[in-house]
């Protein structure tokens, strides 16, 4: 059995709780099936009766005790002594000892270590071919060895001399225990191998190594040198040998790395080398034999002991089991025993295993040079690791990238090879610029030959992978070795066959990319020049390197041992290089313009990608922009202020400048605010950034002017664009208008205090002046009737300047010094001449206006600033009389309802803490004055056709419930405490009284709620559908948020009170009050419903024109229910007319219950995957609207039907169905008895969206299927026929005199019945024989019809069995009466409506008859073979008179026409 470590650490002393608690799993397999677990139960339950006979406590040295006994006597009994039961008997005491050794403490393990394992070793020895014996045994012997102290180890593992006593056991009881890793029974071995694992691992303490280590690893040489050493044997003894040293090399691939850690004694690390040095010669000796298992587990031990401990991975030091001294050699040897590199078994292992040595040895060489005194670690590195790297690269490049190169090997050469070039580089290889290293140098002239030689071809893809390791490790500091490199990879893309032949395209671009990178775009252009305008005719024009800067810029840049963050000085590069470029762009496309150049779209595209890259060169915030930023700020000035025309086809830059520009404020404001001031690395990054924002702010309030004035400044053209470009160009505007806010807002971060409040006092002016003037404007307009269109012009653009200055006003509110200094809680008062007061005065009154636009920004403005303003000194009283006045309710618009919800329920949260102390009434009094009047609006508002609305709607109402609640509970708080003190002082006298009292307190604990409800409730009042249906879905959300708080008389209620308007007519309150009863039925405890159910159950199934209509929240609803109560209970008060919906949901239920059952196994598996499992803790974290809004809104069923998403897979709910599957099921009508009327309100129950099913052949299967289905009699159940005749009989029951003539099934399975074959001929179907028999009787059987039916005579031949009878057809009026001409009207065209009968519709039965003879109209007319002939022969073609009446018939097979 295995141990966990849990049960290990317990404490041993637990007297008998944990051992009778062990034991619990082996008393319940007393009855098991299995003889082994039957015998241990009752050999455990024999031994606990005899230890209770003998008066001693069930403890486990009482088992242990009894159970050593009984093994002794196990191992005295002689051979023959051993009948059958014997090895059920030891195997069940082995299995109790392995439960009990744990529990035993370690003190009597040392004190009866001697004849504890004199008793296990003979029990092992006497019973070898037991194998759960053996496992059980070795977790006892497990156990054993580890209660011995340090001093016995020592004893039991000295060379010197031989051990006695204990210490002989011990050293006797653990080479049983190496024996048995290695035994053929793959159970045994496994308990032994993690037995000994853990025992290597927890040395005996003082100790920080495990004495038994040595030993450990002596044993596994000798095993691996006996299979080396060993000569000419049978084939069966090396098969076995082989097998023992294969169980060796998988067991030091978890030993071994365990051993190592231990390495910081000599003795273990040089018996380590001497275990590597050994399993390197294991691949030399089986390089002859065919089989290449043994080679690949020794690169697997070597692979285990190169890879970082799992505890130790994120270390400054991942490999402290290893050294220099022992790594070295082993890389040497493996380097020797290269395999054949077409070998694609070992090629690969040995691959990533060279990959793990190289960088182990250069993490190695990280190391101070004391940790390893055998190695001069300062020669190592420039020398002896720089040689190795050499030789192995000159040796293996070629060979694993040339010619004719496999998939499978490029991919581990590539990663190895790249981190040659990366990883594994020390200072000891690069050298410098000017002095590298001879391995640097070949590395590099290897990768610069290859890409120009056609041999490596195969490989180029790979070769592009390592020159971009190569230059990303190179690059930010030796940029000077790498340029030979780079620019091939420029000769390689401006070659002219490059787009066409070269096939590693993308590889090609991501060395150009890591290139620009790491490089810096001054150095890569310095190899590769744009030369898009001023190059000369022998210079390459290079536009496309545009593109790459764009993506080069954008990507993660490699990690920086120095610590630095800022990014490359690529500043300067933009100011001189491409800034110019993008200037003589736009030069060159407005001559081309002029011209009409077709050059004019590649020009404006390249001006794009030029200016493009500012904010991205922003984003990785340059460390030069102190340098450059004088040189640049004239020109972006410049760009800022220029004009854009909308009605251009040319794309506005300026968004680009915006965002660059706030990138580089925020980027260099977080990082002086991250880096550490203390720290020695940072202070030269700190300097460069405390540089660059003096720049910026130096240039801050020449930048907040033009931006400011650009944001005010609307743009005419917008005004004059046609409707069909407006939306468009408005969202354009609008997002350039966004990113034009955030560059404000980031240099009104690092303005000064005092420009900012002169901004802003500026704008406040601006907007007083803009609205007088609008006032003046809109007076003359009343004056004047007629208004030229300038003065319109210019008053839509005085509106459009007044809505710019608003938004910015309120972006600039939260950069006010006031502002700052509040929320930094540095003063908690503001002055009156606070530009937040002057603020607050002009926003209060524009409350009136009616401009819906206005009033949006207004409230908006309003929100925040009341958050910002101290709540003593606002105006509390003034601002709500204010926003409740009758005037400013009936003007307020739509599109302000969300802000100015918002408003309310600040003013509200805000109320709570404003008014204290003695003001403590007016609070209350002024929150039951406004809340009753701003109730009504906030439910309306939750019908709003915005959802943004609904929701600042119902978190308002949330609220002011709440508010009411709090205030309720402070009062009573109050009114308890000074209760308190006269119950004090008269507890005695009154306690009746003062209990009384108490009552009291805890019913208006809740008094405040109830009043809140019950001005909600009065919304039912209401004279409106509308107000009806919003007060219905208000009371649902308060129901929902507060049902806790109230109690269950109020909520019965409520609950009774809504059901009344179940019976209501209008369509909207019954799907609220749906609504509502939903809510309930999730949030309600089940016995507040209880009186309620059957008057849910039954409004909502009542006969209604509304059931049909919300038939699946009704049924989703129902499941609910069902779920709360059981089905039995719901089903009790459902009408027999909805019977079958109850039956359908019970189904549903069952199904849903077999498909979760089926996806428990999934859901367990996905546990373990961190991704899955973060996803599910996202679906659990929603806030309470949320929650509502699904159980309000949610009203498809749980259990799902065809579509519902229930029977979706979770990984795809909610996602958009793509493709012809998302389109929904075409509408169809079914074919029933009777002509379909589209007129008849009942038309839709014959609508369906279900797949047709495909018209199969009369004959088939699945039509002989459907006739031999049973009948059903009325009640339900199936009737079976005894004989052919009685079940004839039965179909003629079951069909119905008065029912027509259905032409369809008649034309299908009639006497005309055919179908079409392949080639297009006609094939007559047989008439089932029963058929002939009950519709008419031989002796009435015409002789045609006769020999029709007889094998040999088809239908549609000219003659009949006499040879003149022709096919009986149906007379003309019956096929006009078919046909519709009933409804032909007689004096004018079309039909006409006849009383008594359905409407007029092209209804055309499918039948055959009236087609007439299917075998003329597959037959060429007489007509046209004459016509044929004579034109054939070139003659005339004769005129003929054309038939007067006569019926044409189509000539092409199988495509009859129907009129």
């Amino acid at each position: 059995m295995e141990f966990e470590a849990d049960d290990r650490n317990a404490p041993q002393n637990d007297g008998g709780v944990a051992s009778l608690a062990v034991f619990d799993r082996v008393r319940s397999q007393v009855n098991s099936g299995l003889e082994n677990q039957r015998k241990a139960a009752h050999l455990l339950i024999a031994i606990e009766n005899t230890i209770k006979q003998q008066n001693e406590p069930c403890v486990p040295l009482s088992y242990f005790g009894a159970l050593m006994t009984l093994l002794e006597q196990q191992n005295i009994l002689e051979d023959q002594e051993r009948d059958e039961s014997y090895d059920s008997m030891v195997m069940a005491t082995a299995h109790l000892l392995s439960l009990v050794f744990p529990r035993i403490p370690t003190n009597i393990l040392r004190l009866k270590f001697g004849p504890v394992s004199t008793t296990i070793s003979e029990a092992l020895q006497a019973n070898q071919s037991l194998g759960p014996l053996m496992r059980d045994l070795t977790s006892c012997v497990e156990t054993l060895l580890m209660a011995q102290d340090l001093g016995t180890w020592s004893s039991a593992t000295k060379a010197s001399a031989a051990p006695i006593g204990r210490a002989a056991n011990t050293r006797s009881l653990f080479l049983v225990l190496l024996i048995m890793c290695l035994d053929e029974r793959p159970k045994v071995r496994k308990r032994a191998q993690d037995g000994l694992r853990r025992l290597i691992t927890r040395p005996p303490p003082p100790a920080m190594t495990h004495p038994a280590s040595v030993p450990t690893l002596e044993f596994f040489i000798q095993q691996i040198t006996d299979f080396c050493n060993v000569g000419s044997i049978r084939k069966d003894q090396k098969r076995e040998r082989e097998n023992n040293v294969l169980h060796v090399l998988v067991y030091l691939t978890t030993i071994l790395p365990a051993i190592a850690i231990q390495s910081g004694d000599d003795s273990i690390r040089s018996k380590i080398g001497e275990l590597c040095d050994l399993l390197l010669t294991l691949p030399v000796k089986m390089a002859g034999s065919s089989s290449t298992v043994v080679t690949q587990w020794v690169f697997q031990v070597l692979e285990s002991l190169f890879s970082p401990p799992s505890q130790r991975v994120q270390s400054d030091d991942p490999f402290p089991h290893l050294s220099i001294s022992v790594v070295d050699p082993i890389v040497h040897r493996l380097v020797s025993i290269k395999p054949y590199f077409k070998d694609m078994v070992l090629s690969p292992i040995w691959l990533s295993l060279v990959n793990s040595g190289f960088i182990c040895l250069a993490r190695l060489q990280e190391r101070k040079a004391g940790d390893d005194v055998s190695v001069n670690l300062a020669e190592y590195s420039q020398k002896g690791y720089p040689k190795l790297l050499q030789v192995f690269w000159n040796a293996n490049f070629s060979a694993f990238f040339s010619g004719n190169v496999k998939k499978v090997m490029l991919e581990p050469a590539r990663i190895l090879f790249s981190n040659l070039v990366s990883t594994c580089l020390t200072e000891g290889v690069v050298g410098g610029v000017r002095n590298p290293s001879d391995a640097l140098r070949d590395m590099l002239s290897t990768l610069e030959a290859s890409l120009t030689n056609i041999h490596f071809h195969d490989g180029w893809g790979s070769i592009l992978g390592i020159c971009e390791s190569a230059i990303g490790r190179l690059g930010a500091e030796h940029a000077g070795l790498i340029h030979n490199l780079v620019s091939t990879c420029i000769n390689i893309r401006d070659n002219p066959s490059y787009m066409s032949d070269f096939p590693f395209k993308a590889e090609l671009e991501s060395v150009l990319e890591m290139a620009a990178l790491v490089m810096g775009l001054d150095r890569f252009s310095a190899v590769a020049p744009l030369s898009i305008i001023t190059a000369e005719e022998s210079e390459t024009r290079r536009p496309y390197l545009l593109s790459i800067f764009l993506r080069a810029l954008d990507r993660q840049p490699p990690n920086n041992s120095d610590g630095i963050r800022l990014g490359k000085p690529n500043m300067s590069y933009f100011t001189f290089t491409l800034l110019p470029l993008y200037h003589q762009l736009t030069e060159k496309i407005a001559t081309a313009q002029q011209k009409e150049s077709v050059a004019v779209k590649l020009f404006e595209t390249l001006a794009l990608q030029a200016i493009s890259i500012f904010p991205v060169l922003c984003l990785t915030v340059p460390s030069d922009v102190a340098e450059c930023f004088d040189y640049l700020a004239p020109s972006l000035a410049t760009l800022l202020q220029s004009d854009y025309d909308v009605k251009q086809n040319g794309s506005d830059v300026r968004p680009f400048l915006y965002t660059g520009l706030q990138a580089l404020v925020e980027g260099l404001s977080k990082m002086e605010r991250e880096l550490d001031e203390t720290n020695e690395r940072h202070m030269e990054t700190l300097d460069l950034i405390a540089a660059g924002l003096s720049k910026l702010r130096s240039k801050t309030t020449n930048f907040l002017t033009i931006l400011c004035n650009t944001y005010t400044t609307p743009t005419s053209s917008l005004l004059s664009i046609s409707d069909s470009r407006g939306a468009v160009l408005q969202s354009l505007h609008e997002r350039g208008q966004k990113a034009l806010e955030k560059c404000i807002a980031a240099f009104l971060s690092i303005a000064d205090e005092k420009a900012v409040r002169s901004y802003f006092f500026n704008l406040v002016k601006g907007v007083l002046q803009i609205q007088a003037s609008l006032e003046e404007s809109a007076r003359g307009k009343e004056e004047n009737d007629m208004e030229e269109d300038s003065e319109s012009t210019e008053f839509a653009l005085k509106k459009l300047r007044l809505y710019a200055m608003l938004d910015l006003l309120t972006v600039m509110i939260s950069f006010l010094p006031e502002a700052r200094e509040l929320a930094a809680e540095e003063i908690t008062e503001v002055p009156n001449d606070s530009p937040l007061v002057m603020f607050y005065n002009l926003l209060s009154g524009q409350l009136r206006v009616p401009d819906s636009t206005l009033q949006k920004k207004t409230y908006k403005a309003l929100c925040l600033l009341v958050s910002i303003i101290p709540l003593r000194q606002l105006p509390l009283k003034e601002l709500m009389e204010q926003i409740f006045d009758p005037e400013v309710l009936a003007i307020t618009a739509t599109g302000s309802k969300r802000h100015r919800m918002e408003l309310i329920q600040s003013l509200v949260e805000f109320a709570g803490t404003a008014i204290e102390g003695e003001e403590q009434q007016d609070l209350e009094s002024l929150l039951l004055e406004y809340i009753p009047i701003a109730l009504s609006e906030v439910m309306l508002t939750t019908k709003e056709a915005s959802e943004k609305a609904r929701t600042a709607a119902f978190e308002c109402l949330v609220s002011m419930g709440r508010k009411m609640l709090d205030v309720g509970i402070k009062h009573n708080r109050d009114v308890e405490w000074e209760n308190e003190r006269h119950k004090l002082a008269e507890l005695a006298e009154n306690r009746i009284q003062a209990m009384d009292h108490e009552d009291t307190i805890v019913a208006r604990n809740q008094l405040s709620l109830k009043e809140f409800i019950l001005m909600a409730v009065a919304g039912l009042a209401g004279s409106t559908a509308p107000m009806q249906s919003a007060t219905i879905a208000s009371l649902g959300r308060l129901l929902f948020e507060f049902h806790d708080s109230l109690e269950l008389p109020m909520i019965k209620q409520l609950v009774s009170t809504v059901l009344m308007f179940m019976n209501s007519p209008n369509r909207e309150i019954f799907k609220a009050c749906l609504g509502f009863i939903k809510v309930a039925a999730v949030a309600l405890p089940q016995e507040f419903l209880e009186d309620e159910l059957e008057t849910m159950v039954v409004s909502m199934l009542s006969p209604s024109s509304h059931k049909s209509h919300f038939k699946s929240k009704i049924r989703h609803i129902l499941e609910r229910l069902i779920r709360r109560f059981s089905l039995e209970a719901v089903q009790g008060f459902v009408p027999e007319a909805d019977s079958r919906l109850i039956a359908n949901i019970r189904k549903r239920r069952e199904r849903l219950k077999k498909k979760k059952a089926l996806a428990a196994k999934r859901e367990s598996e996905d546990e373990e995957d961190p991704r899955k499992a973060s996803l599910k803790a996202k679906k659990l974290m929603q806030s309470r609207q949320k929650e509502f809004e699904d159980a309000l809104n949610d009203s498809e069923s749980e259990l799902g039907d065809s579509g519902d998403e229930a029977y979706i897979p979770e990984s795809l709910r909610g996602v958009p169905k793509i493709g012809k599957s998302s389109r929904p099921a075409p509408a169809r009508i079914r074919e029933d008895d009777d002509i379909v009327d589209f007129l008849d309100s009942n038309v839709v129950s014959k609508v369906t969206t279900g797949t047709a099913n495909k018209r199969q052949a009369v004959g088939s299967s699945t039509m002989k299927k459907r006739k031999e289905d049973f009948s059903v009699s009325a009640d339900g159940r199936l009737v079976f026929a005894d004989s052919d005749e009685e079940k004839l009989e039965a179909k003629m029951i079951d069909q119905p005199a008065t029912r027509g003539e259905d032409y369809y099934m008649e034309a299908m399975t009639g006497e005309g019945a055919f179908k079409r074959l392949p080639d297009g001929r006609i094939k007559f179907l047989k008439r089932p024989r029963a058929a002939e028999d009950l519709d008419i009787g031989d002796d009435e059987v015409d002789e045609p019809q006769k020999a029709a039916s007889r094998p040999g005579h088809q239908w549609g031949s000219k003659f009949g069995a006499h040879g003149k009878n022709k096919q009986p057809r149906l007379d003309e009026s019956t096929k006009a009466t078919m046909l519709g001409k009933q409804y032909q009207a007689t004096r004018a065209k079309g039909d006409i409506k006849r009383p008594n009968m359905p409407d007029p519709y092209a209804y055309i039965p499918l039948s055959g008859k009236i087609v007439g003879n299917m075998k003329k109209s597959t037959q060429l007319s007489t007509d046209m073979k004459s016509l044929i002939k004579i034109t054939k022969k070139g003659g005339d073609i004769p005129k003929q008179k054309q038939p007067q009446q006569k019926r044409v018939v189509s000539t092409k097979k199988g495509n009859k026409k129907h009129k």
